[in-house]
């Protein structure tokens, strides 16, 4: 499965959580704008959520929050990193097909290029500095 494919499943599931919560979704035009869909809060505040797909890995959610640019030049390719900001965006979704749940994550909780969401605990029972899966699940009624 390519990743345009494996995008455009996550952005599916996290838009159908949020309208079975009864979220008014909106979607920007084209594929200029650094979010791909947005929330309507109510009160002129619009949530602006970029939708990144996770992958569970000994006990722990993982998903990549930036983006990657292939370019070539040539014959030689080059990839540059971009990291989201607070003016871009301001909640990550993810999406992790093995445990089939949504997450919503504030961009100032999700500081680094990858977020780690745990499912099980640590072998060494540290509790400081967890993020929790459960604390960012989307929950349906």
């Amino acid at each position: 499965m390519n990743t345009k494919h494996k995008g455009d499943i996550t952005m599916s599931k996290i838009l159908s959580v949020l309208l079975e919560l009864g979220e008014t979704v909106l979607f920007p035009w084209g594929d200029n704008d650094r979010y791909d869909l947005a929330v309507d809060r109510g009160n002129g505040r619009i949530d602006r959520i970029q939708c990144k797909t996770g992958r569970l890995r000994d006990g722990v959610i993982k998903a990549k929050l930036c983006s990657v640019q292939t370019h070539r030049k040539g014959v030689a390719f080059s990839e540059s990193t971009h990291k989201y900001n607070k003016s871009q965006i301001d909640t990550f979704g993810i999406y992790c097909p093995e445990t089939a749940k949504c997450y919503l994550v504030p961009i100032e909780e999700a500081s680094m290029i990858e977020i780690y969401l745990r499912i099980e605990p640590t072998k060494n029972n540290q509790a400081e500095k967890i993020k929790w899966a459960k604390d960012y699940e989307i929950m349906l009624p």
